[in-house]
């Protein structure tokens, strides 16, 4: 079992190679892997560090992500790998994505939620009438996971039968501390139609709607023997997720980080962490027996993050369902866990 110092240093396949027997044989679900993103390095921690039997990367763009394909193979020639289409700001794609995944595969064992935009500074909608953070970060992730449900259980079902109940199949919300800008405005997530819409409160209501999904998904998979978490990968300067933001924006942030803690006490300012870092707390989540008795919570630098320490508006059952219950209204469908 593993002997990994959990901290803001620990790397992501030193947490692979601690959990391998939680890996080799397994099917992997992870969105947004773009070269040198979060996504991407959790593959190839997963390739370098212990052999999944099947990855399956869904992106926007196939051929940016194709490189990956070769990159992991090169780690471990015998995982198979497909690529899926999938764009989270096409509610339709999802559905098609989902689609094409049932088709490869019969059961899930892990699922990264990683694709994501940032602050973006101009007010956008997507074909779907929602905000493009919320839709992308939330809602699309949302709709993918839900359709994915049967996979879910099937693979933890079939976990349970040979003995293994400590939560093996998992469903992990990449969210980032950015959360504290702006908890999810259930009445107007559309920000005034763009009026009240601020580049750092979309991404704030994107990543708290990240923390607050993975809580009630984790009530929602009680007695499933599955489970769900968040962790922020952390500040990751190198990745081209914090490149796409627009300068002007990037200069806004510490006026905002001031004003989220406004009346409370300040901590400081997240420290950069290096990309071979990004990808442990996801991965620790993702992989740690241990954490199958504190289901559905944040980890940060491989650790949970303490309750005294997380703002109030991702707190509590009561948010949990008012999410789940928007969420449903904007993608058309219900899903219940069975």
């Amino acid at each position: 079992m593993s002997n990994v110092e959990w901290g803001f240093d620990t790397t992501g396949v030193s947490v692979v190679r601690a959990f391998s027997d939680r890996v080799n044989g397994k099917t992997i679900l992870i969105t947004g892997p773009s070269p040198g993103g979060i996504g991407a390095k959790i593959a190839t921690d997963l390739s370098e560090g212990a052999s999944p039997a099947h990855i399956i990367l869904a992106g926007r763009d196939l051929v940016k992500i194709q490189p990956l394909t070769a990159e992991l193979h090169k780690l471990n020639a015998s995982i198979r790998v497909d690529l899926v289409q999938l764009d989270l700001a096409s509610l339709e794609s999802v559905r098609k994505a989902a689609k094409e995944i049932a088709d490869m595969t019969n059961q899930i064992h892990y699922v990264f939620n990683n694709a994501g935009i940032m602050a973006t500074k101009d007010f956008t909608k997507t074909v779907d009438n929602i905000e493009a953070q919320f839709a992308i970060n939330h809602v699309g992730h949302f709709l993918l996971t839900g359709l994915l449900l049967p996979l879910i259980t099937k693979a933890s079902t079939a976990a349970a039968v040979s003995g293994d109940h400590s939560l093996p199949v998992r469903i992990i919300n990449l969210t980032s501390n950015g959360y504290i800008f702006q908890g999810v405005r259930f009445d107007d997530y559309n920000f005034q139609d763009g009026k009240e819409y601020g580049p750092w409160l979309g991404y704030g209501q994107a990543k708290s709607a990240n923390i607050i999904f993975a809580k009630v998904l984790s009530k929602k998979l009680e007695s499933f023997n599955a489970t769900s978490f968040s962790a922020t990968p952390g500040l990751v300067l190198e990745t081209n997720l914090q490149s796409t933001v627009d300068n002007d924006v990037w200069a806004s942030v510490g006026e905002a980080y001031d004003k989220a803690w406004e009346g409370r006490d300040k901590p400081p300012f997240e420290e950069p962490k290096p990309l071979a870092c990004g990808a442990s707390t996801p991965l620790r989540a993702a992989l740690d027996p241990t954490l199958s008795t504190t289901p559905g919570e944040y980890l940060m630098d491989c650790k949970i993050m303490d309750e005294s320490a997380k703002l109030d508006h991702i707190k509590g059952s009561e948010v949990g369902e008012k999410l789940w219950g928007l969420s449903e209204k904007l993608v058309g469908q219900t899903f219940s866990v069975n």
